[in-house]
């Protein structure tokens, strides 16, 4: 059975389940057949209270319940409620209402002109991919100024100052938290740390059953939440580390706890307005889906409006690295969020031993080992065997209980090793690397995730060569493990996962509407095994945590979930030396321009791409102290046809000295979007040589107290790339001041190449059948239609599908067998201008390159569409129902006749009235043999009738993925809606 789409759905905003008792209050199996639920944004001014517009309901016989009221959270930003309708198709009799400004339902869609009808997400949590609890602080080792993303980001500078984010709120949407640890200040509420918040669903809200909201947020099943807040909050209890702003106010939303469960949109928007209504300085949130544009879903529109108004909005940029770039995550790619991508981390944690020779060797793992004056014993008495311990250990082999077991890497996997080793009692066991470097990160993470019958840890190549060796001239050599820790300098293998870097999976931009470079800056996130920035959890699990952050394509807690709470942590470190007040639009400028440049690989000289990096790592120590702002983050030059070579910015001295200025430009790599002979974007992001040609003007200036500076800057596309391949080139204009932090990188990026010319149809073979190529026509069961479709006997059309790259606006229309098509394009002369495209858009053209189009299928009208994953096919069931032209509330049922199905994707920056702009697919010729009438004697049909469904995807390989992941998977198959806003 197909499941219903979520994910990429436009809403406004919902309640925090406040259940109205004089209407009906809804049950579980109401929650689970949430087509029914429609979120309504009302007009105060047109209606007297949220009674009275029930009231009025019942009266024009809309049967519903009310399942949250949203008018009292933060009217001024959203006033409304959530309704559940007995009859989904009422909801064109609440669109005509005229206190009805927009309507969001949960899982139908359809065509309308009328106020927008589109679905609500879930989104599922993140949970940790593996964990080694240290259930007491180590005696002695690090100190807090020694912890490397501190030290990276210059939070160390602001520490040492007092400056600490005393008198700032921050709150996490989050699972909640457990206010009794510790390091968080051991309880909730007005003086304490965490001193305000609210739990939204309880700690067995799973995403679909019935939330029991409370006004206390701690849990200690909040996991994730726990971990964030030390991230900020910790206080130093004996590990050597706190948190970024140890002295701020701390607040928590939750809004899903269970492991396996998740939340939805609606929920993460009540938190969202109830953290502004709190008073929150910061808002922290890792969350988002798939999806590249910079607006059009209804939470990326909230979260401009808001930061408009000047809240900061911290949102995880995503983890999706691998997907390739304009996978630019929603809710962060909107056009004023602060999207935070990750780099990884110039040092990790490292523990001790302590050989009996005297020697100090430090090894890495999740947690501390324990055992004073244990023998060592090498598996194998040489360091060359590249097998080593692959095959069942000898019969002489001694017993290993109560040993220091060392085992050279070698071929074999690791649980192998282990398990020969186990086998004669070993318990504490060290790997030691083939290669210089210490384990890579992916590796790392899998020893304490899926080997737990030993202790197992990592050694240098170097000191696990000493040791054999020293072992084969004294065999009695013995060790202690020390129970202090330090922050040990990172030895790298390879520039992919080098200290410093951008991290891998950190996702890249940018938006396919060039509105948001995304990322706009970088935090610390990447190699988390032994660094996690305050390794607090709940104290039922031991209190503290070392914890690997690695991404997986299933569920992770991964870097930019990391560095987002960092970014956070540093904005109220920030907001603590220039005041409250501080804009969330200036916020943003003063740390991307403040941002350090991060190089594309160790050694080299070379800049990262601007869209992996955006301004950089973040400075907070400038960030806080920079007398000179400048009036944009970032500039965009768009692609070819739409180039904007010619960009200008002040730069403004609001201090009381003045500085002196000198220009000038710094290329980054260019990397192409596309392989040769691919329509599919590359998951491997590929630089080419190119790089655009940059004059600024002035070339030197100072800039006096209290004054501003124009800066003019002329760009020329780069040369000997190649467009069809989509180059995006980026770099960074410079303003150098020899006054420590007015120094500024103003990140630029462009396309060389057209936007337009992009195509948006996969034609590659369906994800779930070898040999069949996208897109087709099927049964519901998956086999290619037989004989004339009698709909409503169990023989419905299937459309199957996939997106090669965003769209703007898809939709599909049924019309003749015989049509043929022509290119009909207007003159020039008498060509509409392009549109506005915006969630309520609907092409009301009856025509399409000649082909009279008889109706539109319901649902497949959709705006702000991504691009799909490669391993995914969409599937949208039709179940014989048009809308006409020109009509936007009735439906009507096909005739028995032949006909084909068009479908039709327009191409980014394309004008949807100019037919060539569209990218499209026609149907081999299908007969309907007759349909059931649908109609209910005195009801108007619905645009989307009852059991039509939506867009969903269907997965080859169905994966469970984290909290910034809309997508959650069931047996059998796992979905996603086709894109942004189905209506």
């Amino acid at each position: 059975m197909l499941a219903q789409p979520f994910g990429h759905c436009g809403l406004l905003a919902v309640g925090c389940f406040i259940f109205l008792h004089q209407f009906r209050r809804v049950t579980p199996s109401d929650m689970r057949h949430n087509s029914h639920k429609f979120i309504v944004k009302i007009d105060p001014t047109k209606t007297n209270s949220l009674d009275d517009f029930c009231h009025y309901l019942n009266s024009i016989n809309v049967r519903h319940s009310v399942v949250h009221d949203l008018t009292g959270i933060s009217p001024d930003n959203f006033y409304g409620a959530s309704l559940y309708l007995d009859n989904p198709a009422d909801r064109n009799k609440l669109a005509r209402v005229d206190a009805v400004e927009v309507i969001i339902f949960c899982l139908s869609r359809n065509s309308t002109t009328f106020p927008v009808v589109t679905p609500v997400s879930p989104i599922k949590p993140i949970v940790p991919v593996s964990q080694t609890i240290l259930r007491k602080p180590p005696s002695a080792g690090a100190s807090p100024n020694d912890f490397a993303p501190h030290i990276q980001t210059r939070v160390t500078d602001l520490h040492s100052q007092g400056v600490f984010g005393q008198g700032i709120k921050v709150a996490f949407l989050d699972s909640g938290v457990d206010c009794e640890h510790p390091a968080l200040g051991g309880g909730f509420g007005p003086g304490y740390k965490i001193g305000f918040g609210y739990d939204l669903v309880g700690d067995d809200f799973d995403g679909s059953n019935i939330p029991t909201p409370d006004s206390n947020p701690c849990t200690p099943c909040g996991v994730h939440g726990t971990h964030v807040s030390g991230i900020v909050g910790a206080k130093d209890v004996g590990y050597g580390f706190q948190g970024v702003a140890p002295n701020a106010t701390l607040g928590m939303y939750l809004m899903g706890c269970a492991s396996e469960g998740g939340t939805t949109n609606d929920i993460v928007v009540s938190a969202i307005l109830m953290a502004v209504r709190d008073g929150a300085d910061v808002i922290s949130a890792s969350i988002g889906g798939f999806g590249g544009w910079s607006k059009g879903d209804a939470l990326s529109d909230l979260i401009n409006d808001l930061v408009a108004k000047g809240h900061a909005l911290i949102l995880a940029a995503g983890n999706e690295g691998d997907q390739g770039m304009f996978y630019a995550e929603t809710p962060a790619a909107a056009t004023n969020s602060l999207a935070i991508g990750s780099v990884e981390s110039k040092k990790r944690i490292v523990f001790h031993l302590q050989t009996s020779s005297g020697k100090v060797i430090p090894y890495h793992s999740s947690g501390v080992f324990n055992g004073t004056d244990l023998p060592i014993y090498a598996t194998s008495p040489t360091s060359a065997s590249p097998s080593d311990a692959c095959q069942p250990l000898p019969g002489s082999t001694p017993s290993l209980a109560g040993r220091i077991v060392i085992i050279r890497r070698g071929d074999c996997p690791y649980t192998q090793k282990v398990e020969n080793a186990v086998a004669k009692g070993a318990t504490r066991i060290l790997f030691y690397m083939v290669r210089v470097s210490v384990l890579n990160s992916t590796e790392q993470a899998s020893l304490s995730n899926f080997i737990t019958s030993a202790q197992v840890a990592v050694l240098t190549k170097e000191d696990g060569e000493s040791i054999v060796s020293e072992l084969s001239k004294s065999p009695n050599l013995r060790a202690s493990f020390l129970s202090q820790h330090s922050f040990g300098k990172k030895n790298h293998s390879a520039a992919a996962n080098g200290g410093g870097l951008v991290s891998n999976y950190s996702q890249y931009g940018p938006s396919y509407d060039s509105k948001n470079i995304q990322p706009n800056f970088l935090g610390v996130g990447g190699d988390i095994l032994c660094e996690c920035c305050a390794p607090t959890v709940p104290i039922n699990m031991g209190s503290y945590l070392l914890m690997k952050q690695r991404h997986f394509s299933q569920a992770s807690m991964s870097g930019t979930s990391m560095s987002t709470p960092q970014v956070a942590g540093i904005t109220a470190l920030v907001k603590s030396i220039r005041g409250k007040a501080l804009h969330a639009l200036k916020l943003k400028t003063i740390l991307s321009t403040t941002a350090q440049q991060v190089p594309a690989a160790l050694g080299q000289n070379e800049i990262e791409t601007a869209i992996h990096a955006g301004g950089g790592l973040v400075d907070a120590y400038c960030a806080a102290y920079s007398k000179t702002v400048l009036s944009v983050d970032a500039l965009a030059l768009h692609d070819i046809p739409n180039f904007k070579s010619q960009q200008s910015f002040t730069i403004t001295n609001e201090g009381d000295q003045s500085y002196s200025f000198q220009t000038g430009h710094s290329p980054a790599i260019t990397v192409n979007t596309f392989k040769p002979g691919s329509q599919r974007v590359s998951t491997t992001v590929e630089t080419v040589s190119g790089s655009a040609q940059v004059q600024v003007s002035p070339a030197t200036f100072t800039l006096a107290p209290k004054s501003s500076q124009n800066i003019q800057v002329t760009f020329t596309l780069p040369s000997g790339l190649s467009p069809e391949l989509l180059p995006v080139y980026s770099g960074y204009i410079s303003l150098l001041s020899d006054a420590d932090c007015e120094r500024h990188t103003l990140p630029y990026y462009g396309i060389a190449g057209v936007m337009r010319n992009t195509k948006i149809l996969d034609t590659g073979f369906d994800t779930e059948q070898a040999g069949k190529l996208l897109p087709r026509l099927t049964d519901a069961n998956r086999e290619p239609l037989k004989g004339p479709v009698t709909f409503g006997a169990g023989t419905g059309i299937v459309i199957r599908y996939r997106m090669a790259f965003g769209s703007p606006y898809m939709r599909m229309d049924v019309i003749s067998a015989n049509s043929a098509l022509t290119n009909s394009d207007p003159s020039p002369a008498t060509m509409q201008p392009m549109p506005d495209i915006g969630t309520t858009f609907t092409l009301s053209k009856g025509t399409f390159m000649g082909a009279n189009l008889l109706g539109m299928i319901p649902t497949s009208n959709s705006t702000f569409v991504p691009r799909t994953v490669s391993t995914d096919t969409i599937v949208l069931p039709w179940s014989g129902t048009l809308i006409s032209p020109g009509q936007t509330q009735s439906s009507s049922v096909i005739p028995s006749g032949s006909y084909k199905i068009l479908l039709r994707a327009l191409r980014v920056n394309g004008n949807p009235f100019t037919d060539a702009d569209f990218d499209y697919w026609i149907s081999p010729v299908i007969t309907v043999a007759g349909s059931p009438m649908l109609r209910q004697p005195g009801v108007q049909p619905p645009s989307s009738p009852p059991g039509s469904q939506s867009p969903v995807v269907s997965q080859s390989n169905p994966a469970q993925v984290g909290w910034p992941y809309a997508y959650p998977s069931q047996a059998g198959s796992s979905f996603q809606p086709s894109g942004g806003r189905g209506f």
